[in-house]
């Protein structure tokens, strides 16, 4: 069964002719609504951009139950080379849990043209 994806919680995707994109990545419990501004402004500005669901993100909450840091870095991987096949440099965005997948990236990418991180998490509480 696959739940439906509550409307404007969509991944986003935008092409555009120049040689560098952004990847903005959203928050645990978030939605791709809640960083679209922000990966609107990039694509206004001229830059590719890549906006992921993030898996169990954008439906209900029980679909969470079952998903973990792998599933995340996954979505968050698939949408780097995603765009990495249409720029030759990359920045990563990222709010929150986004803001922790985008340091996860750069460390996987050296390549990375820069990263932004808004309140990410970078240690657990426990």
């Amino acid at each position: 069964m696959t739940t439906q994806v509550i409307p404007g919680a969509e991944e986003w995707s935008h092409t555009s002719s120049s040689s560098a994109g952004v990847l903005v990545v959203h928050g645990f419990t978030g939605n791709p609504s809640s960083m679209r501004e922000l990966a609107q402004a990039f694509a206004d500005a001229g830059f590719n951009v890549e906006l992921p669901r993030l898996a169990g993100h954008g439906t209900e909450v029980a679909d969470l139950l079952d998903k973990r840091w792998s599933h995340w870095s996954a979505d968050a991987e698939a949408a780097y080379q995603k765009l990495a096949k249409r720029c030759s440099k990359v920045v990563v965005a990222g709010l929150s849990m986004g803001g922790a997948l985008t340091l996860w990236l750069a460390s996987k990418h050296a390549d990375l043209a820069g990263i932004v991180c808004i309140n990410p998490v970078t240690q657990p509480s426990w």
